[in-house]
């Protein structure tokens, strides 16, 4: 009996191709190591300082124990801005050297402010009480200074001088000689 055959289907072993008929999974396999790779020479060639020179975004940020606080109004006073969050490890690694850098200082027109990221405000303050910070601090509710602040990882900290522009940027957890030989560069 002659029947007619049924049309052959071509499928390769291992189910679907997708883009340019590679197979999903080997490409994602053949990528991810590349990708990975370039990932890591950005993160190991990001600087950790860099000079900054552009003017400082001026933002106003909501503190936690009430009232604003806005950059513009400081101006003529070195401004140190440290962006954190409770659950970041690092952040709490160096918080008490930016408490101490506050209150030495303060009276000598400089200012520390911390702006709180991707953080509950129950989890915020807990940590501002373990840590006893007293400088002025608040959320980023929206992301808005972190975004104009181009910060790409926790801590970030940002030293603004005199004339409001941008001197020295940290990425990574900055220890308490550093911090004091940037603020000593911004001083008179």
């Amino acid at each position: 009996m002659n029947t007619p055959e049924a049309p052959v289907r071509e499928e390769a072993a291992g189910g679907k191709r997708g883009f340019m008929g590679h197979r999903p999974r080997a490409l994602w396999l053949a990528l991810f190591p590349l990708a990975l790779g370039v990932l890591g020479a950005l993160f190991l060639l990001y600087p950790r300082q860099g000079r900054g020179g552009g003017p400082a975004p001026d933002f106003t940020l909501p503190l936690f124990d009430g009232g604003e606080w806005r950059l513009s109004a400081y101006r003529g006073q070195v401004v140190v801005v440290n962006f954190w969050g409770s659950w970041c490890t690092p952040c709490q690694i160096e918080m008490p050297a930016l408490q101490e850098v506050w209150e030495t200082y303060r009276d000598r027109g400089v200012v520390v402010v911390g702006v709180n990221v991707l953080d509950s405000r129950d989890d915020a303050l807990a940590f501002l009480r373990e840590t006893g910070v007293t400088f002025p601090t608040g959320p980023d509710r929206d992301g808005s200074i972190s975004a104009a602040y181009r910060v790409v990882g926790l801590p970030t900290t940002v030293f603004i001088d005199r004339q409001g522009r941008i001197a020295h940027r940290w990425l990574g957890p900055i220890s308490r000689e550093r911090l004091t030989a940037l603020v000593e560069d911004l001083l008179p």
